[in-house]
């Protein structure tokens, strides 16, 4: 068993512009992707069940997770 998790809490405007990142027909699949691990885990999913839900890899849900928790949503944009 990893480290416990640190608990992420979503204010309802960051729910809203996550959904809305989700729903984006213009958005980067890589975008919604991330949006979605954050959705997840802000409904308190863990993150191996976040990896076998959206098909993609524990360690891509603990870095989009991390960055979260560091610096919400500006970290779901791409480094430059």
């Amino acid at each position: 068993m990893g480290r416990p998790l640190q608990e992420l809490k979503l204010s309802a405007e960051e729910k809203a512009r996550l959904r809305s990142m989700v729903r984006q027909s213009r958005a980067s699949q890589s975008l919604a992707l991330r949006a979605k691990i954050i959705l997840l885990a802000g409904d308190g999913w863990d993150s191996v069940d976040i990896a076998n839900e959206l098909q993609t890899s524990n360690q891509t849900v603990c870095k989009w997770r991390g960055r979260f928790l560091r610096d919400r949503l500006l970290a779901l944009d791409d480094a430059p």
